[in-house]
């Protein structure tokens, strides 16, 4: 979810300039990213043209860029719509945007897991796997979710990457998923900041 915290609007933008960066072509990405972003009305506006076009180029957009390409910067296109309302709620409803927040990648999570067909790996870094305000789901951790209220799970393999520096950015240490929630825990070792002359 792209959020302002993380640098909102502009953050999606740069991402997906960078990713058409290495294909052949840019598409109807073109047009979007020479529109205005600027608010709620024009990120909607924009987003649902994008979708449009990408839908209506599908074919030959996969023949072009190769259908995992393709599938990857559709799904990007699907759930910026989620982001944006979230952002334009996030300032006077704080609490209910972070709840949406928790919904959308929860259910995210869910329609990955339904529509494999093969045992999955989740990986989820520290913003999704804490209970704390702006590091991850205030009201249950993703893995508490998908192992004890997701219908999506059954016979899966769910792993958690917890990376330390998202962990202790804030100087306080949380405490990681706990073990009986998922298969495997991978608790990556703590990086330090080196200045560079």
């Amino acid at each position: 979810m792209n959020l302002d915290d993380y640098g909102g609007p502009a953050a999606f933008r740069d991402l997906l300039e960078t990713l058409v960066g290495h294909l052949t072509s840019a598409g109807p990405v073109t047009a979007f990213l020479r529109g205005d972003y600027a608010t709620p009305t024009t990120q909607t506006e924009a987003i649902e043209s994008l979708r449009a076009a990408l839908e209506a180029e599908g074919s030959t957009l996969i023949a072009a860029w190769g259908s995992d390409w393709y599938d990857y910067i559709v799904e990007m296109v699907e759930v910026e719509p989620a982001s944006i309302e979230i952002r334009a709620d996030r300032e006077e409803h704080y609490e209910r945007s972070t709840r949406d927040r928790e919904d959308a990648i929860k259910g995210l999570a869910d329609a990955r897991i339904a529509g494999s067909s093969y045992r999955t790996v989740i990986n989820i870094g520290g913003t999704h796997a804490q209970k704390s305000r702006l590091i991850g789901t205030d009201l249950e951790w993703l893995g508490d979710y998908l192992v004890h209220h997701s219908s999506a799970i059954d016979g899966t393999v769910s792993v958690v990457g917890v990376t330390s520096v998202a962990v202790n950015y804030e100087e306080t240490i949380y405490l990681s998923a706990l073990k009986e929630q998922y298969d495997a825990v991978l608790q990556y070792g703590l990086a330090h900041r080196v200045p560079i002359d």
